[in-house]
């Protein structure tokens, strides 16, 4: 008994073969957001590789600015309305503890300006230069956190901890502009699909 297949039957089958595969590669392999497979044209491709970046800046600012929290001292009262938190009094630190500390606190600088350094090579899309912006004033303001904690680790002071409180304070306040802008453009990208 002989089996004859026609040559049309199975170039049919072999296009829904490759058509099958290709929409499976497409789904899984496309880049998303919110979620949802996105049209990597030329412009949505930059759009998402910088928010990929400036996502990433920001998780190292984060981290940065929790290391550098770390470094001192705690707060222990409420303070009074326009009163500087007093600082708990952990007693004279030892030699080693002081090197740990300024080693820390010039690793988090050394972290920040490598950071900083990436955001000022970055290539920017033209629709994102506000959130660059963002961006470069968050880096500065973490940046000379970290110059703060490091000179108050050398030469700690009442002086210098109410300039770090201003300064963590502002950088704080700069990250979250930063995260919700990030966040905001993202669902702006989604939300134009």
């Amino acid at each position: 008994m002989e089996i004859t297949l026609n040559r049309k039957f199975l170039g049919g089958v072999a296009l829904i073969f490759l058509l099958v595969i290709a929409i499976a590669l497409g789904l899984t392999q496309s880049p998303r957001v919110a979620g949802r497979p996105v049209l990597l044209t030329r412009e949505n491709q930059a759009l998402m590789h910088y928010l990929d970046q400036a996502e990433t800046w920001q998780r190292t600012l984060q981290d940065e600015q929790t290391r550098l929290s770390s470094l001192l001292p705690a707060i222990t009262a409420t303070p009074k309305p326009g009163q500087l938190p007093a600082p708990q009094q952990a007693g004279v630190s030892s030699p080693g503890d002081l090197y740990a500390r300024s080693r820390l606190a010039q690793e988090a600088l050394d972290n920040l300006s490598r950071t900083r350094q990436e955001m000022d090579t970055a290539n920017v899309p033209l629709s994102l230069v506000s959130l660059h912006a963002l961006a470069l004033n968050a880096a500065q303001d973490h940046l000379t956190l970290a110059q703060e904690v490091l000179a108050y680790v050398g030469t700690p002071g009442e002086d210098r901890l109410r300039a770090i409180v201003g300064k963590r304070d502002q950088a704080a306040r700069s990250l979250a502009e930063m995260q919700t802008t990030i966040r905001k453009q993202r669902e702006a990208m989604h939300a134009s699909r």
